[in-house]
């Protein structure tokens, strides 16, 4: 009976140790989403793709998922050469690596993911993992603006590797509805 009792007891504080690890690992990617919580929101788009200075307005919506440990996005709006276009994207913090991670769904493409840094003052870089078909990486960086908008900017590499602007982006928020 007595070793029963001690193994229930050892067992019980295992338990809590556990839990309690479980939640600091929570508070700590909380914390580090937290940081980029300036995306959340409903948002107005218009974006200007730099090889043409064609504009194309959209609208989206980022939003606290899964207790407050993903960020979803959701995108509707156009780009050049079509009426319609819309993506939909996940992020969250892998603490284990030290950086965030997002998952990005355009139409019948099979999903890209992303890396993502912190720069510490106020911007979010995310990289593609794995260039693309034509061998180039992909990065989109966002950055807080003073006026609480966000600016974003999607970067290509080209055949030797430099970064090349592709698309700018100007996030007002939108109207309650």
């Amino acid at each position: 009976m007595k070793e029963r009792l001690i193994t229930a007891a050892a067992f019980l504080v295992l338990v809590s140790v556990l839990a309690a690890a479980q939640a600091d690992d929570l508070s700590a990617q909380q914390a580090a989403l937290k940081k980029i919580d300036y995306l959340v929101g409903e948002w107005r788009t218009l974006s200007t793709f730099v090889a043409t200075g064609v504009e194309a307005p959209g609208y989206l919506v980022y939003r606290w998922i899964l207790g407050g440990n993903w960020i979803h996005c959701e995108f509707h709006g156009q780009a050049p050469g079509r009426d319609y276009w819309e993506a939909y994207a996940m992020i969250s913090f892998d603490l284990a690596s030290g950086k965030y991670r997002s998952y990005a769904f355009f139409g019948g493409n099979a999903p890209a993911s992303y890396t993502g840094v912190w720069n510490g003052v106020d911007t979010v870089t995310f990289t593609t993992d794995e260039p693309d078909a034509r061998g180039r990486l992909n990065r989109i960086s966002y950055k807080r603006m003073p006026d609480d908008t966000v600016f974003q900017l999607n970067e290509m590499t080209d055949e030797g590797g430099e970064w090349v602007p592709t698309l700018k982006t100007n996030y007002k928020h939108a109207p309650a509805r």
